[in-house]
């Protein structure tokens, strides 16, 4: 027997507990679904306790600089130790007060791996089984996972063709036009599709500064 919901989120990180709240604060029957702990990645495992840790490196940074402001220490040390446990408490304090905000709203955390079925079934194998979501909505905020370019050796071969050969000092080393032909920009063999890749990870890079 299925459990019906208004709105299930599959991915319980910035994205998807975002859109839980709002969804409970227009009246709906919430449920966020995510196979790992509450907040994603960003609050357990990246952006939180990345910049726990940079803020608790950058007071010692400020302590070794104090006579600048006419502070003076006598001796300053750290304790790597003792940021760990910083940088813990402050994950779990992020989480804690996600969990608040979904106990206030009547929002039902399950954890488990969601796999959508057929006429907006969700099924979701956790710790205890199997179990079963219907859902008048869904919402799948799941993020994303980083691509890794593969790099061809000469000669490698996929799906019964040749791949072009990569040859970096080369390629830093010759144009990436042909001359005479700016307007139309042709690319030139295996630099063609190296170019694509390095164009497509570093414009989102330049454009993020």
């Amino acid at each position: 027997m299925a459990t019906y919901y208004d709105l299930v989120i599959i991915g319980a990180g910035p994205g998807g507990y975002t859109a839980a709240i709002k969804g409970a604060s227009f009246g709906m029957k919430v449920a966020v679904v995510d196979e790992n702990k509450l907040g994603g990645v960003c609050i357990n495992r990246g952006c939180i306790p990345t910049k726990a840790l940079l803020h608790a490196s950058n007071i010692f940074s400020m302590m070794q600089h104090g006579d600048e402001f006419g502070v003076s220490t006598d001796f300053i040390s750290f304790d790597f130790a003792k940021m760990q446990d910083y940088k813990k408490r402050s994950v779990r304090r992020y989480r804690d007060e996600i969990q608040k905000l979904f106990d206030k709203n009547d929002i039902t955390f399950i954890k488990g791996k969601a796999t959508i079925r057929r006429e907006k079934t969700i099924e979701v194998v956790g710790e205890n089984g199997k179990e079963y979501l219907r859902a008048k909505n869904i919402i799948i905020a799941t993020g994303a996972k980083p691509v890794r370019v593969a790099v061809w050796p000469s000669g490698a071969v996929s799906g019964g063709s040749k791949l072009p050969s990569i040859r970096w000092t080369s390629l830093m080393a010759r144009p990436m036009f042909s001359a005479g032909t700016s307007s139309r920009k042709e690319y030139h063999g295996s630099r063609s599709w190296v170019f694509l890749i390095w164009f497509a990870i570093m414009r989102p890079c330049r454009t993020a500064r």
